[in-house]
């Protein structure tokens, strides 16, 4: 089910309404290591690894059917609000990046997904997306979502090297020294970094990429000049998103340290108040 609703619907659908336009306030929820490690480690990609060791055997999909329900949830596609069964946008979701991503993984030698909870999109995109023979890599930030990708690749018979990866201190394992000339990308990943600065662009160029794909909600991309924008904006305020991804990408252009490729803004939005946008660049140096 798949219904249009408008910006005034939002209230219905979304307790977030009354927080971003100060009718309660609870202060900013500010990301740090430790908060990111509480909220994914400990709580969500725990809940994951649980469902994992009853049922060490389950399928990616047969467990997004349990983690992902029937309720009916708002989202934002082009530039419009829906509501939709959550399961259903999560597959839509899917859908998304795949067609999106398809045209830049022509001759690449590696897929490498950065900052990739426990494997939902890198591993869908291996059973949806013809790949060529590409080695997969993927990094994550947590214990337990590495944990929980390794036993759900191993179930969907996909081989794809599994290490560690900061965005804040920008370290990572060393598997990745072997992910070369392929395609890095992260989805919702960067957002948990409140401010980026220059030395991200060094991080990613030592992957030797043919393209760096970001899929992330862009503070900048939301316009002043519209209530939904102004509500993206507050919303990426109180919860200490990221804020200057684009700045850090335009500022390395400029200085001829990267070409950027491709840019579309606010896409898609899971969140109606944090639309992603699909930015695509490469190294010059």
């Amino acid at each position: 089910m798949e219904k249009e609703i408008n910006i005034n619907d939002l209230p219905i659908y979304s307790p977030w309404c009354a927080e971003i336009m100060g009718g309660e306030e609870k202060g900013v929820h500010y990301k740090n290591p430790q908060q990111v490690q509480r909220e994914y480690n400990e709580e969500k990609w725990k809940a994951i690894c649980n469902i994992l060791e009853k049922e060490p055997q389950i399928r990616l999909s047969e467990l997004e059917d349990k983690v992902f329900g029937d309720e009916l949830i708002p989202a934002y596609l082009n530039e419009k609000f829906i509501l939709v069964e959550e399961k259903e946008e999560r597959k839509k979701l899917y859908e998304f990046y795949l067609g999106k991503m398809t045209p830049f993984l022509l001759d690449m030698e590696c897929l490498v997904e950065l900052g990739s909870g426990y494997g939902s999109i890198i591993l869908n995109l291996a059973s949806r997306a013809s790949l060529g023979g590409a080695k997969l890599f993927s990094g994550e930030y947590t214990a337990n979502g590495l944990r929980a990708q390794e036993r759900l690749a191993r179930n969907e018979g996909i081989d794809i090297a599994l290490g560690e990866c900061d965005f804040f201190s920008l370290t990572k394992s060393s598997i990745f020294n072997a992910a070369k000339n392929g395609v890095v990308f992260t989805s919702w990943a960067l957002a948990y970094v409140p401010q980026l600065t220059s030395s991200i662009i060094d991080w990613f160029s030592e992957f030797q990429p043919q393209y760096v794909i970001h899929f992330e909600p862009c503070y900048e991309y939301y316009s002043l000049e519209s209530l939904h924008g102004l509500m993206c904006r507050r919303y990426m305020q109180i919860n200490d998103y990221n804020r200057n991804l684009v700045s850090v990408l335009k500022e390395a252009e400029t200085k001829k340290r990267i070409k950027i490729e491709y840019i579309g803004k606010n896409l898609w939005g899971s969140n109606p108040f944090a639309p992603i946008s699909m930015i695509v660049w490469k190294p010059l140096c």
